[in-house]
């Protein structure tokens, strides 16, 4: 299952293509035209700390690559009490079902110091598993059926430097109960399992954010670099954390435009190795294959089941770093369509901007503040390796190119309606927030 950190920014507004147009709010005033030469560290293009207030109430809809399409609705107050605190509630149905209550800045002792806070909850699911690696095929995923599953984040910040640097420390607990291991077709391949699992993971990150502006960017350029504990499991399995290093730069373009590029890697990093032994692996999967099926079934569950015990020797050996694929990086792919114990993607992004003032408008089942509507065209190469040297041969990359339309609003939410491109097909992704961030 996607992470919580994945899961959130994955709300889709699907009757939200508002444009509406007037004069700029008050508490929220863009500021005048950068004048500084200094390429470093640009001015500020308008006030950070953003107050407008606004709400949602709107029928939505989302599709997340590997997971399905799902709708319902969503809520949401920003800026409530005209502090930078939101909050979001959301219920959908569909080939996903659940639903999740957020709060986003709550301030606490100091106005630099703000909590994040998420509870998820899902009681249908289907995701695909695919076999490790960059060169594993899309016919020999398997469905992970989920009858539960949940996920709670909280996340501290702490904003400095006039909101240039910011520290984050977080945990995230998310727990699962699995019917079964399906095949593409529906059919059962291995039993679930009776009681349900949970883990525990921290998380410590630093943003740098040298550019214009937090929510939308034109100049500069914004570092980040996350670090994603794991609970010490038993002997069986590896031992290891995730680190992961982001880079986006930015450079102005025509009159309000911009060019995005990106730069992004994601090790895991092995503390201690699991079980390698291949009769002990088979052994503690129990990956039965021996129950009265045909054989046409038996041979397609042994051959699952000789790719998982493979994935898992190499897993146990080298960990698995954060998967490539999904509504973040190379969106034509589905949502952790490749692993390994290393990933690593490059983007371009050209990003046209139609409108450039704010814009308060209020419909009823929806009131802010547009910033702005953007036309995008994007292009992502990417890979995956368990060996560090194999991260630059040019043959293990695959792409992804596509474009689509985004709107902006004062709140810092980002409304995106992509449709992406790659050599295993195309697909919408309908998300909030710009790609290539790290959670």
């Amino acid at each position: 299952m996607a992470s919580a950190k994945t899961i959130l920014p994955t709300l889709a507004i699907g009757l939200m293509t508002v444009g509406l147009i007037a004069r700029p709010a008050a508490g929220d005033q863009v500021t005048p035209e950068e004048t500084s030469e200094d390429l470093l560290v640009p001015e500020r293009r308008i006030n950070q700390a953003r107050t407008s207030t606004g709400h949602i109430l709107t029928p939505a809809a989302a599709n997340i690559p590997g997971i399905g399409f799902f709708y319902g609705f969503i809520g949401g107050l920003f800026n409530l009490l005209e502090t930078e605190t939101d909050a979001f509630t959301y219920r959908f149905w569909g080939e996903m079902q659940g639903g999740g209550l957020g709060f986003t800045d709550i301030g606490l002792w100091h106005e630099d110091v703000t909590l994040n806070l998420f509870y998820n909850v899902f009681d249908k699911a289907r995701v695909e598993i695919y076999p490790r690696g960059i060169h594993s095929s899309k016919k020999d995923r398997k469905i992970k059926d989920l009858k539960f599953f949940d996920a709670t984040l909280a996340q501290i910040n702490w904003r400095i430097f006039e909101r240039r640097l910011q520290l984050n420390a977080g945990i995230n607990k998310q727990r699962e109960s699995i019917s079964g291991y399906l095949a593409s077709d529906g059919s059962e391949i291995f039993p679930g399992y009776e009681k349900s699992t949970s883990t525990v993971n921290l998380s410590y990150g630093t943003i740098l954010d040298l550019t214009d502006d937090r929510s939308d960017p034109r100049k500069g350029a914004l570092f980040e670099v996350f670090r994603y504990d794991k609970p010490r499991p038993t002997h069986h399995e590896a031992w290891y954390y995730n680190l992961d290093f982001n880079v986006l730069g930015y450079i102005p373009v025509l009159n309000h435009s911009t060019m995005v590029f990106n730069a992004y890697r994601s090790d895991a990093v092995v503390r201690g190795r699991g079980e390698q032994d291949l009769e002990r692996v088979k052994e503690y999967l129990n990956l039965n294959c021996d129950q009265e099926l045909s054989p046409e079934k038996t041979a397609h569950c042994k051959h699952h089941a000789d790719l998982w015990v493979q994935d898992q020797l190499a897993a146990n050996g080298h960990g698995t770093a954060i998967p490539v694929g999904g509504t973040q990086r190379m969106q034509a792919f589905p949502t952790n369509r490749y692993t390994a114990a290393h990933s690593q993607t490059f983007g371009a992004e050209f990003r046209l901007n139609l409108t450039q003032e704010f814009s308060p408008f209020n419909i009823g089942i929806l009131s802010g503040i547009r910033t702005g509507l953007q036309l995008a065209a994007f292009y992502e190469v990417g890979t995956v390796t368990d060996h560090i040297g194999d991260l630059y041969k040019p043959d293990d990359y695959r792409n992804s190119w596509g474009g689509g339309v985004r709107l902006l609003l004062a709140s810092g939410f980002v409304i995106r309606m992509d449709y992406a491109t790659g050599h295993e097909g195309s697909q919408p992704v309908l998300i909030f927030q710009y790609p290539w961030n790290v959670f």
